[in-house]
């Protein structure tokens, strides 16, 4: 396997943790994001953009493909949904919010995809170099919040369903997906990968990846915390906060591997970036967490437009540009390499775990995926 080009080390950022919790809530009661324009994007002249969103029926994901959907440069998008129905009502209420002509305009394709399914995601990767004579952008948002203990199917690895959907599928996708954005790359106009995460990275409970890491039961990090004994005594409330800073770690290593200058054999660069779109009033948090947090979530919780913009920002604004590649956004700027766990010791060197144990994964499914990376 490759080693992490050296363009791509990510910069070090020197706050704490609790100065970036600080600084979430700073932007989450007084900031806001500034819609993304003609004005604000990055190349606007280059028009016909094909962009693509996971999990685009509901919250983020719809309001995001909405915000597409206004672009004068963008003129397809993909709707990617676990629910065929789902994303074609999704669809119609894209077109309804938009004037007439650039209704008539914009090409609008729902394709199913299940995050939780290893044959569902290759066969979407598939489809995509097979149909798609180019992609601009993919929005990776599709993810879960769950109250009780769930398990993928066997021969999808048998992972807790927030690790399978949240890290394994999403990532899976993304490592899969770069290869198709590199080969149909247009001149000019570099690709992007925007990966959805979250300022709760902040808050995981980094002892517990210590410990998946240092047990002697030779399961890896990401089975030993999916079992459903661990998962009930310690793991269950902190399930989504683990899930995005391993999201963030996964980022890093994706974005080492895949310089935005290209590599040896001169392909396209990609740019991988994660953004978090704040504590936004969605489906995902109305149900799950504690009732603190449904309480909180009313006092200061935003609109998912609002949140929103920080995906498209990522996707295709001037602050998701080559600077942001391997980084954490929030508040629709660069903001660092996420949690400064990830600087220590133990943090890179479970990043490094997690990595294996996904191109492990990912191989399983695709063995020639492992010669791209």
């Amino acid at each position: 396997m490759a080693k992490p080009h050296p363009e791509a080390k990510v910069k070090l950022d020197a706050y704490s943790d609790a100065q970036n919790l600080r600084s979430f809530l700073k932007g989450q009661i007084f900031g806001t994001i500034a819609p993304v324009t003609e004005s604000n994007i990055t190349k606007p002249e280059i028009r016909g953009r094909t962009i693509i969103v996971t999990g685009a029926n509901t919250g983020l994901g719809l309001e995001a493909a909405k915000q597409f959907a206004e672009l004068a440069c963008v003129s397809r998008l993909i709707l990617a949904c676990r629910s065929a129905s789902k994303g074609n009502a999704a669809r119609e209420a894209i077109l309804a919010t938009l004037p007439s002509e650039k209704g008539s305009q914009l090409e609008i394709y729902v394709w199913e995809l299940d995050m939780a399914s290893k044959a569902s995601i290759v066969a979407f990767t598939e489809r995509t170099r097979r149909e798609l004579d180019h992609v601009d952008a993919i929005v990776l948002n599709a993810g879960v919040d769950l109250v009780s203990y769930q398990k993928a199917k066997d021969e999808d690895g048998g992972y807790e369903m927030t690790i399978m959907v949240n890290v394994v599928g999403t990532m899976m996708l993304a490592v899969l997906i770069i290869p198709v954005l590199r080969e149909k790359a247009r001149p000019g106009l570099t690709p992007r990968i925007t990966v959805v995460g979250s300022a709760v990275q902040f808050l995981a409970k980094h002892a517990l990846l210590v410990e998946a890491e240092q047990n002697q039961s030779g399961e890896g990090i990401m089975q030993w915390l999916s079992t459903e004994t661990r998962w009930k005594n310690k793991i269950g409330e902190d399930r989504y906060n683990l899930s995005k800073v391993m999201l963030q770690m996964l980022v890093h290593q994706l974005a080492a591997r895949y310089p935005v200058s290209g590599t040896q054999n001169t392909k396209k660069g990609v740019i991988v970036n994660c953004a978090a779109p704040g504590y936004c009033k969605t489906e995902l948090f109305r149900t799950a967490g504690t009732a603190v947090s449904r309480v909180t979530l009313k006092l200061i919780g935003r609109e998912a437009e609002v949140g929103a913009r920080s995906l498209v920002v990522g996707a295709v604004g001037q602050e998701g540009d080559v600077k942001s590649h391997g980084m954490y956004m929030t508040e629709g700027a660069v903001n660092g390499i996420g949690s400064a766990w990830l600087r220590t010791e133990q943090g890179k060197r479970i990043e490094q775990q997690l990595w294996t144990e996904l191109i492990d994964e990912v191989v399983k499914s695709v063995p020639t995926a492992e010669s791209d990376l």
